[in-house]
């Protein structure tokens, strides 16, 4: 039992990453922006081809995909988001073309790399560690590590820098930031890269423990969304509670009935919450 929570929890960081980004960019831009799956996808194929098909070592390969994922996520606030926003589409269209570049994206890939799932964590360190009952493999640890820090310097960058008083200021009002000099415009994008930065960060130590597929971003903003509704839409805290939540549950899923119970089980998670607590665990003020 507590194998599968230890095995919960270190599943659970790396989403609350992905739920963070996610809600990071909704927050600030009051949309579902779905095409950060495909920052998702194009992040983990780059540290899949720079470690496995160049032999680079895997920190660099990790670090030039998160450079990857941040710079597709402000080419397509650039060219798709800013020009629906500056046309104040509404937010259905914004949701359609979002979703249509995930798709592009996911196609693009599948045209480089095939259909075929790959695994870029085959030869790396097996060895497991144990702690009393529990053991864990050094990517659990590593993921574990890095999710926290990745999420501690990204808390403070929003709470005790002047950029992150300028993103909880447009998330707030962004007629009134506007009015008060604030170029809404760049901060939306800052957001959007720091967004990206999340999600390219948990593909890459998603990655590790999974295959890589074209199809992995639908994954991705599945749970992400899940994630970012039970924590609390608006709150990062929210964000990392309700990942942890789901890589629990979905781990017990898979202890209690079978792998195929999975996202029933979030589907239920989720349901519960909208019917019991609608803001989530952590109410953003």
């Amino acid at each position: 039992m507590w194998q599968v929570l230890f095995n919960g929890v270190s599943a659970g960081c790396s989403y609350s990453l992905v739920a963070a980004g996610f809600g990071l960019i909704y927050t600030v831009g009051r949309t579902f922006h779905v095409a950060n799956g495909g920052v998702y996808v194009v992040a983990a194929y780059v540290a899949y081809f720079l470690s496995a098909r160049l032999g680079l070592p895997a920190g660099v390969s990790a670090a030039v995909a998160v450079a990857a994922g941040a710079a597709l996520g402000a080419l397509i606030d650039v060219f798709v988001c800013r020009p629906l926003r500056l046309r104040d589409a509404s937010t259905s269209v914004q949701l359609i073309a979002s979703l249509g570049v995930l798709i592009v994206i996911q196609n693009l890939v599948a045209m480089v790399f095939g259909d075929t799932a790959y695994s870029y964590s085959a030869g790396t360190d097996v060895r497991v560690w144990s702690f009393g009952e529990l053991r864990a493999t050094p990517v659990q640890i590593a993921v574990i590590a890095t999710s926290v820090l990745v999420s501690v310097i990204t808390g403070c960058i929003l709470s005790y820098t002047r950029w992150g008083s300028l993103i909880r200021a447009v998330a707030n009002d962004k007629e009134l930031a506007l009015i008060l000099g604030v170029r809404s415009e760049h901060v939306i994008l800052g957001a959007m890269i720091l967004g990206s930065v999340l999600t390219a960060t948990a593909a890459v130590l998603l990655a590790y423990d999974t295959v890589l597929t074209p199809l992995m971003g639908f994954d991705a903003v599945f749970i992400g969304v899940v994630a970012f509704l039970i924590g609390g839409p608006g709150s990062f805290s929210g964000a990392w509670a309700g990942g942890l939540l789901i890589g629990i549950a979905r781990h017990l899923a898979t202890w209690w009935f079978s792998g195929a119970w999975q996202d029933v089980i979030v589907f239920g998670v989720l349901i519960v919450f909208l019917l019991i607590r609608p803001k989530g665990i952590v109410s953003a003020r």
